[in-house]
């Protein structure tokens, strides 16, 4: 007889193991049979409910989880569900398919035409305008910024992902000597 069991994940009894198994009949022993086990841990992974086309941006509700052999899971693999809602697919990802990094384009933070605020600061003065960002970013990304006020373009750094700071020239020198 052969049996394959699935552990929680962290066994230390991951493998192959034999043993005896007593057959009972109103209690008494009717045969002993020896048993081969193959034991192998599975875990829960996140796995996509609904196909995912090339440059599509991945929904919490086109994921799933499910429970996979962690032997048998590719290099790579996205296994946190969260870690995969608002990525971006390279190429077309199937049904019940398992996410690897190289399979999805770099997380960004904020997307082309996204709303944001200008801010200038110099000394005790703030001041701020209303922009939309021209290519996706992350934070701390040099930017470029159509400004809705003016209808130019303007350059400053992505805060978070509402904010672009315009450095001032004195800005500017004390940021680069922090980055250092």
């Amino acid at each position: 007889v052969e049996v394959l069991i699935h552990a929680e994940g962290d066994e230390d009894w991951i493998g192959r193991l034999s043993a005896e198994a007593e057959i009972l009949a109103d209690g008494r022993l009717v045969r002993t049979v020896r048993i081969l086990a193959t034991v192998v841990a599975k875990v829960k992974v996140a796995v996509l409910r609904n196909p995912v086309s090339r440059g599509q941006r991945i929904a919490a509700s086109d994921i799933g989880e499910a429970l996979r052999e962690a032997d048998r899971l590719p290099a790579g693999i996205v296994m946190n569900p969260e870690a995969l809602v608002g990525r971006t697919a390279k190429r077309d990802l199937g049904l019940n398919r398992l996410v690897t990094e190289g399979e999805l384009l770099e997380r960004t933070d904020a997307l082309r035409n996204h709303p944001v605020t200008l801010v200038v600061r110099t000394g005790n003065l703030l001041i701020t305008s209303p922009g939309l960002l021209r290519k996706d970013a992350r934070i701390g990304d040099l930017v470029e910024v159509l400004s809705t006020a003016t209808r130019g373009i303007v350059y400053g750094v992505l805060i978070n992902p509402n904010v672009v700071e315009v450095p001032t020239t004195s800005r500017a020198t004390s940021l680069s000597f922090s980055a250092r």
